[in-house]
């Protein structure tokens, strides 16, 4: 159950973020205006895939 509320935090938080106009990714919108630490690249794929296997392990 903890990591459905996690899963739900997650999303509320990714909302206010996108309310707020912050993108980690270039999109309709504008270019990604979050810089990460040199050398890091992320892509969307792997941040849908973060928490998955354990929030789909808890579904009944």
């Amino acid at each position: 159950m903890n990591n459905i509320n996690e899963a739900q935090a997650r999303i509320k938080i990714n909302k206010l973020l996108e309310e707020s106009c912050w993108r980690f990714f270039d999109n309709n919108d504008g270019k990604a205006n979050i810089g990460l630490e040199n050398n890091v690249e992320i892509t969307q794929n792997l941040v849908n895939g973060f928490g998955r296997k354990k929030i789909e392990k808890q579904l009944p």
